[in-house]
Protein backbone atom coordinates (compact mmCIF):
# COMPACT_ATOMS: atom_id res chain seq x y z
CA UNK A 1 0.00 0.00 0.00
CA UNK A 2 1.48 3.52 -0.61
CA UNK A 3 1.58 5.86 1.51
CA UNK A 4 -0.50 8.83 0.39
CA UNK A 5 0.51 12.56 0.28
CA UNK A 6 -1.66 13.83 3.15
CA UNK A 7 -0.48 10.97 5.45
CA UNK A 8 2.76 12.07 5.19
CA UNK A 9 2.28 15.74 5.57
CA UNK A 10 -0.26 15.56 8.65
CA UNK A 11 0.26 12.01 9.78
CA UNK A 12 1.74 12.78 12.72
CA UNK A 13 -1.22 15.26 13.78
CA UNK A 14 -4.61 14.58 15.81
CA UNK A 15 -7.15 16.51 13.68
CA UNK A 16 -9.81 15.89 14.90
CA UNK A 17 -8.75 17.06 18.22
CA UNK A 18 -5.72 19.89 17.60
CA UNK A 19 -6.20 23.19 15.84
CA UNK A 20 -4.54 24.11 13.30
CA UNK A 21 -3.49 26.86 10.62
CA UNK A 22 -2.77 25.99 7.00
CA UNK A 23 -0.43 28.99 5.01
CA UNK A 24 -1.29 29.46 1.20
CA UNK A 25 -3.97 26.59 0.52
CA UNK A 26 -5.33 28.11 -2.43
CA UNK A 27 -7.31 25.43 -4.22
CA UNK A 28 -6.36 22.46 -2.43
CA UNK A 29 -6.24 22.43 1.51
CA UNK A 30 -4.46 19.65 2.70
CA UNK A 31 -7.01 19.80 5.74
CA UNK A 32 -10.84 20.51 4.95
CA UNK A 33 -13.02 22.74 7.69
CA UNK A 34 -14.86 19.35 8.12
CA UNK A 35 -11.77 17.35 8.78
CA UNK A 36 -10.62 19.26 12.27
CA UNK A 37 -10.35 22.89 13.34
CA UNK A 38 -8.58 24.64 10.67
CA UNK A 39 -7.40 28.29 9.67
CA UNK A 40 -6.55 29.35 6.32
CA UNK A 41 -4.24 32.25 6.00
CA UNK A 42 -2.27 33.57 3.02
CA UNK A 43 -0.22 37.29 2.21
CA UNK A 44 -2.91 38.26 0.37
CA UNK A 45 -6.83 38.57 -0.21
CA UNK A 46 -8.57 35.66 -1.88
CA UNK A 47 -10.26 39.02 -4.65
CA UNK A 48 -6.24 39.65 -4.53
CA UNK A 49 -5.08 35.41 -5.36
CA UNK A 50 -7.47 35.34 -8.08
CA UNK A 51 -6.54 38.77 -9.59
CA UNK A 52 -2.45 36.96 -9.23
CA UNK A 53 -3.50 33.47 -10.95
CA UNK A 54 -5.87 34.41 -13.59
CA UNK A 55 -3.36 33.73 -16.21
CA UNK A 56 -1.88 30.62 -14.39
CA UNK A 57 -3.16 27.57 -15.84
CA UNK A 58 -2.47 25.55 -12.57
CA UNK A 59 -5.12 27.60 -10.59
CA UNK A 60 -8.43 27.63 -10.69
CA UNK A 61 -9.24 30.45 -9.29
CA UNK A 62 -12.75 30.19 -9.01
CA UNK A 63 -11.46 26.97 -6.37
CA UNK A 64 -9.86 28.94 -4.48
CA UNK A 65 -10.99 28.36 -0.45
CA UNK A 66 -12.25 31.60 1.63
CA UNK A 67 -9.41 32.74 3.77
CA UNK A 68 -9.65 33.26 7.45
CA UNK A 69 -6.84 35.86 7.65
CA UNK A 70 -4.82 37.53 5.37
CA UNK A 71 -1.45 38.85 6.51
CA UNK A 72 -0.88 42.01 4.58
CA UNK A 73 2.63 43.85 5.13
CA UNK A 74 2.47 42.74 8.50
CA UNK A 75 3.54 39.27 10.77
CA UNK A 76 1.94 36.56 11.10
CA UNK A 77 1.20 36.63 14.75
CA UNK A 78 0.06 40.14 14.33
CA UNK A 79 -2.18 38.48 11.66
CA UNK A 80 -3.87 36.12 13.63
CA UNK A 81 -4.15 38.37 16.80
CA UNK A 82 -1.90 36.65 18.68
CA UNK A 83 -3.77 33.44 18.48
CA UNK A 84 -1.79 30.00 19.07
CA UNK A 85 -2.37 26.59 17.41
CA UNK A 86 -1.41 23.03 17.92
CA UNK A 87 0.26 22.60 14.22
CA UNK A 88 0.95 24.65 10.86
CA UNK A 89 0.86 23.32 7.54
CA UNK A 90 2.89 24.78 4.64
CA UNK A 91 2.76 23.13 0.90
CA UNK A 92 4.92 24.50 -1.33
CA UNK A 93 5.13 27.72 0.72
CA UNK A 94 8.73 27.90 1.95
CA UNK A 95 10.47 28.16 -1.06
CA UNK A 96 8.41 31.30 -2.02
CA UNK A 97 9.43 33.46 1.13
CA UNK A 98 12.36 36.20 0.74
CA UNK A 99 13.88 35.27 4.08
CA UNK A 100 13.64 31.07 5.20
CA UNK A 101 14.88 31.90 8.79
CA UNK A 102 12.11 34.99 9.49
CA UNK A 103 9.66 32.89 8.28
CA UNK A 104 10.18 29.82 10.35
CA UNK A 105 10.26 32.25 13.56
CA UNK A 106 7.25 33.59 12.59
CA UNK A 107 5.22 30.13 12.41
CA UNK A 108 7.37 29.38 15.63
CA UNK A 109 5.79 32.64 17.02
CA UNK A 110 2.09 31.34 16.56
CA UNK A 111 2.66 27.44 17.84
CA UNK A 112 1.56 26.08 21.02
CA UNK A 113 4.15 24.31 23.28
CA UNK A 114 5.60 21.49 21.03
CA UNK A 115 3.07 22.40 18.14
CA UNK A 116 4.31 21.00 14.66
CA UNK A 117 5.35 22.58 11.72
CA UNK A 118 4.24 20.29 8.40
CA UNK A 119 6.19 21.17 5.34
CA UNK A 120 6.01 19.71 1.37
CA UNK A 121 8.89 21.52 -0.75
CA UNK A 122 9.76 21.14 -4.05
CA UNK A 123 12.98 19.26 -4.86
CA UNK A 124 14.44 21.13 -7.26
CA UNK A 125 16.36 18.26 -9.23
CA UNK A 126 12.42 17.28 -10.55
CA UNK A 127 11.13 20.60 -11.16
CA UNK A 128 11.74 23.59 -13.34
CA UNK A 129 14.32 24.74 -10.88
CA UNK A 130 16.94 21.86 -11.77
CA UNK A 131 19.05 23.95 -13.27
CA UNK A 132 19.69 26.32 -10.25
CA UNK A 133 22.42 26.57 -7.93
CA UNK A 134 20.89 24.70 -4.44
CA UNK A 135 20.06 27.48 -1.63
CA UNK A 136 22.91 27.61 1.33
CA UNK A 137 23.50 28.65 4.50
CA UNK A 138 25.36 32.35 3.79
CA UNK A 139 21.83 32.86 1.42
CA UNK A 140 19.39 32.13 3.96
CA UNK A 141 21.53 34.09 6.81
CA UNK A 142 22.49 37.55 4.16
CA UNK A 143 18.12 37.13 3.62
CA UNK A 144 17.41 37.03 7.12
CA UNK A 145 19.82 39.60 8.36
CA UNK A 146 18.59 42.17 5.55
CA UNK A 147 15.00 41.42 6.76
CA UNK A 148 14.10 40.50 3.26
CA UNK A 149 10.01 41.68 3.24
CA UNK A 150 10.05 40.64 -1.03
CA UNK A 151 12.15 38.71 -3.16
CA UNK A 152 15.35 40.31 -3.83
CA UNK A 153 16.72 40.93 -7.18
CA UNK A 154 19.22 38.46 -7.17
CA UNK A 155 16.44 35.58 -5.93
CA UNK A 156 14.22 37.11 -9.07
CA UNK A 157 16.63 37.04 -11.81
CA UNK A 158 17.93 33.76 -10.90
CA UNK A 159 14.13 32.19 -11.07
CA UNK A 160 13.11 33.86 -14.46
CA UNK A 161 16.46 32.85 -15.87
CA UNK A 162 17.13 29.61 -15.42
CA UNK A 163 13.49 27.62 -15.14
CA UNK A 164 13.10 25.16 -17.28
CA UNK A 165 9.99 22.95 -17.32
CA UNK A 166 10.45 19.29 -17.24
CA UNK A 167 7.74 16.53 -16.08
CA UNK A 168 8.44 14.60 -13.26
CA UNK A 169 8.66 11.18 -15.67
CA UNK A 170 11.43 13.16 -17.58
CA UNK A 171 13.47 14.10 -14.66
CA UNK A 172 13.34 10.87 -13.21
CA UNK A 173 14.50 9.12 -16.25
CA UNK A 174 17.92 10.55 -16.44
CA UNK A 175 17.24 10.83 -20.03
CA UNK A 176 17.62 14.50 -20.27
CA UNK A 177 19.81 16.63 -20.05
CA UNK A 178 19.89 20.68 -18.94
CA UNK A 179 20.40 22.14 -22.31
CA UNK A 180 18.18 20.48 -23.85
CA UNK A 181 15.32 21.84 -22.47
CA UNK A 182 14.17 25.42 -23.20
CA UNK A 183 14.14 28.06 -21.36
CA UNK A 184 10.64 29.04 -19.61
CA UNK A 185 11.90 32.93 -20.12
CA UNK A 186 14.02 34.77 -22.18
CA UNK A 187 17.44 36.72 -20.75
CA UNK A 188 15.40 39.63 -21.50
CA UNK A 189 12.53 38.66 -19.15
CA UNK A 190 14.35 38.07 -16.59
CA UNK A 191 16.26 41.48 -16.65
CA UNK A 192 12.78 43.37 -16.76
CA UNK A 193 11.62 41.31 -14.02
CA UNK A 194 14.86 42.30 -11.75
CA UNK A 195 14.47 45.69 -12.48
CA UNK A 196 11.40 45.90 -11.25
CA UNK A 197 12.07 43.96 -8.50
CA UNK A 198 14.72 46.49 -7.38
CA UNK A 199 13.40 49.61 -8.29
CA UNK A 200 9.67 49.67 -7.54
CA UNK A 201 7.47 48.14 -4.05
CA UNK A 202 6.07 45.69 -5.97
CA UNK A 203 6.17 42.26 -4.94
CA UNK A 204 7.48 39.58 -7.75
CA UNK A 205 6.76 36.52 -6.53
CA UNK A 206 9.31 33.49 -7.57
CA UNK A 207 11.23 30.82 -5.94
CA UNK A 208 13.02 32.37 -3.47
CA UNK A 209 14.81 29.31 -2.51
CA UNK A 210 15.41 25.91 -3.95
CA UNK A 211 16.62 22.32 -2.02
CA UNK A 212 17.28 18.98 -2.36
CA UNK A 213 16.52 17.14 0.90
CA UNK A 214 20.00 17.03 1.61
CA UNK A 215 20.38 20.53 0.75
CA UNK A 216 17.52 21.54 3.09
CA UNK A 217 18.66 19.51 5.84
CA UNK A 218 22.23 21.17 5.36
CA UNK A 219 20.64 24.92 5.38
CA UNK A 220 18.80 23.29 8.96
CA UNK A 221 21.98 22.16 10.33
CA UNK A 222 23.35 25.58 10.23
CA UNK A 223 20.65 27.09 11.24
CA UNK A 224 20.66 24.81 14.30
CA UNK A 225 24.28 25.62 15.05
CA UNK A 226 23.60 29.52 15.05
CA UNK A 227 21.25 29.02 17.79
CA UNK A 228 18.35 30.82 14.87
CA UNK A 229 15.74 28.41 15.24
CA UNK A 230 13.75 26.48 18.42
CA UNK A 231 12.13 23.47 15.88
CA UNK A 232 13.63 19.52 15.73
CA UNK A 233 12.54 17.53 13.07
CA UNK A 234 10.39 15.18 13.69
CA UNK A 235 9.55 13.36 10.84
CA UNK A 236 10.88 12.96 7.25
CA UNK A 237 9.67 11.73 3.65
CA UNK A 238 12.21 11.79 0.91
CA UNK A 239 11.20 12.36 -2.62
CA UNK A 240 9.47 9.06 -4.31
CA UNK A 241 10.35 7.96 -7.63
CA UNK A 242 8.22 10.24 -10.59
CA UNK A 243 6.89 12.81 -7.64
CA UNK A 244 8.78 16.42 -6.99
CA UNK A 245 8.75 16.83 -3.71
CA UNK A 246 9.45 15.89 -0.18
CA UNK A 247 7.97 16.07 3.22
CA UNK A 248 9.25 17.52 6.37
CA UNK A 249 7.90 17.64 9.99
CA UNK A 250 9.07 19.98 12.25
CA UNK A 251 8.45 20.07 15.71
CA UNK A 252 8.96 23.44 18.06
CA UNK A 253 10.99 22.17 21.48
CA UNK A 254 10.00 24.18 25.15
CA UNK A 255 11.13 27.34 25.84
CA UNK A 256 13.13 26.66 28.97
CA UNK A 257 15.28 24.38 27.57
CA UNK A 258 19.00 24.78 27.96
CA UNK A 259 20.75 26.12 24.87
CA UNK A 260 23.07 23.84 24.87
CA UNK A 261 20.58 20.92 25.69
CA UNK A 262 18.22 22.52 22.66
CA UNK A 263 20.95 22.46 20.15
CA UNK A 264 21.83 18.79 20.89
CA UNK A 265 18.70 17.86 20.54
CA UNK A 266 18.37 19.94 17.41
CA UNK A 267 21.36 18.08 15.82
CA UNK A 268 20.48 14.46 17.06
CA UNK A 269 17.00 14.69 14.98
CA UNK A 270 18.52 15.78 11.43
CA UNK A 271 18.44 12.31 9.34
CA UNK A 272 21.93 10.50 7.75
CA UNK A 273 23.26 10.94 4.67
CA UNK A 274 22.19 7.77 3.42
CA UNK A 275 18.28 8.69 4.53
CA UNK A 276 18.21 11.94 2.34
CA UNK A 277 20.19 10.40 -1.00
CA UNK A 278 17.55 6.97 -0.77
CA UNK A 279 13.92 8.16 -2.53
CA UNK A 280 10.79 6.95 -1.14
CA UNK A 281 12.36 6.57 2.62
CA UNK A 282 10.79 7.26 6.06
CA UNK A 283 12.52 8.67 8.81
CA UNK A 284 11.61 9.50 12.48
CA UNK A 285 14.73 10.46 14.77
CA UNK A 286 15.47 7.48 16.88
CA UNK A 287 13.03 5.04 14.74
CA UNK A 288 14.97 4.22 11.87
CA UNK A 289 16.53 3.56 9.52
CA UNK A 290 16.97 0.00 10.69
CA UNK A 291 16.32 -3.63 10.34
CA UNK A 292 13.23 -5.11 8.93
CA UNK A 293 12.13 -8.34 10.93
CA UNK A 294 8.82 -10.76 11.61
CA UNK A 295 6.11 -12.24 9.80
CA UNK A 296 2.66 -12.32 9.01
CA UNK A 297 2.11 -16.03 9.44
CA UNK A 298 2.76 -16.32 13.18
CA UNK A 299 5.66 -14.73 13.93
CA UNK A 300 6.47 -11.77 15.98
CA UNK A 301 2.14 -11.45 16.74
CA UNK A 302 1.44 -11.25 13.27
CA UNK A 303 3.44 -7.94 12.80
CA UNK A 304 6.94 -7.09 10.82
CA UNK A 305 9.42 -4.77 12.72
CA UNK A 306 11.64 -2.17 11.77
CA UNK A 307 14.30 -2.68 14.33
CA UNK A 308 16.37 -0.09 15.94
CA UNK A 309 19.81 -0.95 18.37
CA UNK A 310 21.70 0.89 20.13
CA UNK A 311 23.31 2.81 17.33
CA UNK A 312 21.69 3.28 13.29
CA UNK A 313 21.69 0.75 10.99
CA UNK A 314 20.80 1.38 7.11
CA UNK A 315 18.36 -1.17 5.68
CA UNK A 316 20.10 -2.46 2.89
CA UNK A 317 17.64 -4.88 1.44
CA UNK A 318 13.90 -4.59 1.69
CA UNK A 319 13.38 -6.86 -0.80
CA UNK A 320 13.03 -9.81 1.33
CA UNK A 321 9.86 -7.92 3.33
CA UNK A 322 8.69 -7.50 -0.51
CA UNK A 323 8.71 -11.04 -1.12
CA UNK A 324 7.02 -12.24 2.11
CA UNK A 325 4.01 -10.02 1.28
CA UNK A 326 4.86 -6.46 3.07
CA UNK A 327 4.82 -3.17 1.70
CA UNK A 328 7.12 -0.27 2.74
CA UNK A 329 6.45 1.32 5.38
CA UNK A 330 2.87 0.62 6.20
CA UNK A 331 3.31 -2.73 7.50
CA UNK A 332 5.87 -1.52 9.50
CA UNK A 333 5.62 -1.41 12.92
CA UNK A 334 8.71 0.54 14.98
CA UNK A 335 10.46 -1.37 17.96
CA UNK A 336 14.11 -1.01 19.53
CA UNK A 337 13.99 -4.91 20.53
CA UNK A 338 18.00 -5.13 21.59
CA UNK A 339 18.06 -8.56 20.77
CA UNK A 340 17.06 -8.19 17.48
CA UNK A 341 18.31 -5.31 16.44
CA UNK A 342 21.82 -7.33 15.43
CA UNK A 343 20.04 -9.59 12.76
CA UNK A 344 20.69 -8.86 9.31
CA UNK A 345 18.32 -10.03 6.53
CA UNK A 346 18.62 -13.13 4.66
CA UNK A 347 16.93 -13.84 1.45
CA UNK A 348 14.18 -16.14 1.76
CA UNK A 349 11.20 -17.01 3.62
CA UNK A 350 10.66 -15.12 6.95
CA UNK A 351 12.60 -16.45 9.95
CA UNK A 352 10.88 -17.75 13.21
CA UNK A 353 11.14 -15.42 16.33
CA UNK A 354 13.07 -18.14 18.24
CA UNK A 355 15.67 -18.17 15.45
CA UNK A 356 16.34 -14.38 14.83
CA UNK A 357 16.91 -14.20 18.93
CA UNK A 358 18.95 -17.04 18.28
CA UNK A 359 21.12 -15.07 15.45
CA UNK A 360 20.70 -12.14 17.19
CA UNK A 361 23.68 -12.40 19.61
CA UNK A 362 26.86 -13.22 16.66
CA UNK A 363 25.41 -11.43 13.78
CA UNK A 364 27.64 -7.83 12.65
CA UNK A 365 26.67 -5.43 10.59
CA UNK A 366 27.89 -2.06 9.15
CA UNK A 367 26.85 0.98 10.94
CA UNK A 368 26.35 4.09 9.28
CA UNK A 369 29.40 6.19 9.78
Amino acid sequence: MTVDRRTKLVGLLDLARQEGIEIGPLTHPVVEKGQGRIVYVDHASTDELKLKYASDSSVQPDRMVPLDVVIGGGSLAEAVGGHTFDYAIASHVIEHVPDFIGFLRGVSDILRREGFLCLAIPDKRYTFDRSRTNTVLADVIEAHLRGLQRPSVRQVFDHFATARPISAEQAWSGLVQDHELPKAHTMEDAWRMAQVAASSERYVDCHCHVFTPMSFFDVLRGCFELDLLDFKVVQFWSTAPNEVEFFVTLRRLPTNLARETMRNTQMDSLPPLEVTTRPSVSWQPGKGPGLLIGSRAGGFDGKIFYAQGPIRYWVTAVEWARDAGFEWPADIVWASDDDIAGYHLMPGLPPSPDSVRAWSSSATFRPIP
